[in-house]
């Protein structure tokens, strides 16, 4: 019925969201074009930048999968997007040899470089293959949604930028990546790599006085990756503080680099396309609570292509064939299944 539901909404131009929380059920969720609501059922979409000409996006989720398999849809208006093109291997050197000049100049201390990687479009069963990531990545937080002002977007996101249910606030510090079969010590450039993102969210949490547990760090697998982690816990009483919170978390060293400002300024004079929505950070909330996560292992599926979205953290150390290599990697997500 979801996947009935996703291919109806996509081929009719409807604005939707369906999600998968990790070892959840699928949830679709429709948004009633024309009609002012406040659904208890809502879908946030945040970019990357949020001082960007992206805006953030609300989806109100008005209609169920079963009602809207019968309801008359009438054709939203489609804003002219323009495809993304592949990023060529020697580009993407360039950019990662500007990354090592902003760390060396002290600019930045990370940064984190991302690329695109786009195919032709074919017809694919969308609401199958988002299934597909569902069955295939259980503790992924699975996604697809469309608007007229973010297009079209489906992925499986390992990260979770901020959790909040019951007064209790979770996130993680989740970072330095090696394929999932590599049985070797963590590298020092890794371990660095997760201890700036580690440090950032103690920082936030210092700087308002939240009290706050940390688990130790451990290993874990996203896909064909794993990742280095820790996960954080705080008793918080307000909703407004814990949106507050996550709003300071975005985007983290994680997806920008450290110092945060300094990361995003230097990303937009180095990287040749605009991430949009792919860094941002996406998941429906409600009055009680929400469940936010960084929206990656992500692609935009264009009229006649598709664009997949990946990157990864630069450091003083970094080598630009083996971070081209971690994207790649990372890229298999997605692409395994398609």
């Amino acid at each position: 019925m979801i996947s009935k539901a996703i291919n109806k909404a996509i081929a009719e131009g409807v604005t939707f969201y369906a999600y998968r929380l990790p070892y959840g059920e699928p949830l679709f969720r429709a948004q009633h074009e024309g009609v002012s609501s406040e659904s208890s059922h809502r879908f946030r979409i945040v970019p990357f930048d949020i001082q960007s000409s992206f805006s953030e996006e609300i989806i109100n989720g008005d209609i169920n999968a079963k009602d809207f398999l019968s309801y008359q849809c009438s054709i939203i208006k489609s804003y002219p997007q323009v495809p993304i093109a592949s990023t060529e291997r020697a580009d993407y050197d360039i950019c990662h040899s500007k990354c090592l000049d902003a760390i060396s100049s002290g600019i930045v201390d990370k940064i984190v470089l991302s690329r695109t990687i786009s195919y032709k479009k074919t017809d694919t069963n969308w609401g199958a293959y988002f299934l597909k990531l569902c069955d295939s990545y259980p503790s992924a937080f699975s996604f697809i949604f469309q608007s007229p002002q973010t297009g079209l977007w489906i992925g499986a996101s390992p990260e979770t930028l901020g959790s909040y249910h019951n007064s209790v606030f979770h996130t993680m510090a989740l970072a330095g990546t090696r394929c999932k079969n590599d049985t070797t010590p963590w590298h020092d450039k890794e371990i660095c790599e997760q201890r700036y993102v580690s440090k950032f969210i103690e920082d936030a949490f210092k700087a308002r006085n939240l009290s706050f547990s940390v688990s130790d760090l451990t290993t874990v697998e996203a896909g064909n990756v794993k990742h280095l982690c820790n996960f954080y816990q705080a008793k918080i009483n307000s909703i407004n503080i814990a949106e507050h919170l996550t709003y300071s978390l975005h985007p983290t060293p994680a997806i920008s680099g450290i110092p945060q400002s300094s990361a995003i300024k230097t990303i937009k004079e180095i990287e040749p396309i605009q991430r949009s929505y792919y860094g941002g950070f996406i998941g429906p909330f409600d009055q009680e609570g929400f469940d936010y996560f960084v929206n990656l292992r992500s692609m935009q599926v264009f009229s006649k292509t598709i664009t997949l979205f990946c990157g990864g953290g630069i450091t003083s150390e970094s080598i630009a064939s083996s971070e081209w290599n971690e994207t790649e990697a990372k890229s298999q997500t997605l692409l395994s299944i398609f």
